[in-house]
């Protein structure tokens, strides 16, 4: 049977999945709380979510992939452009 490179590992069901999930629930509160209101201190990120907006809105859904809170998909439902 031929061996696996020994940058390979087997990966469990939990693989600290369990452990690491706990860590963020400790945090995730303050987090949340921290950049509810990022952008709006931050007018170059706006600057290109509007862009981005203007080019994005009315041709489909966007999908914000674990970033944060949720900030950067209300502020751009907030300018027409359908989120998931």
């Amino acid at each position: 049977m031929a061996q696996s490179p020994p940058w390979r590992c087997a990966v469990t069901e939990d693989a600290g999945q369990a452990g690491l999930a706990a860590k963020y629930d400790r945090v995730a509160e303050k987090y949340a709380a921290a950049f509810f209101d990022e952008l709006e201190r931050k007018p170059f990120d706006r600057a290109l979510l509007d862009r981005f907006a203007a080019a994005a809105a009315g041709r489909g859904r966007v999908c914000d992939v674990g970033c944060g809170p949720g900030h950067v998909g209300r502020y751009l439902a907030a300018r027409g452009v359908s989120g998931r």
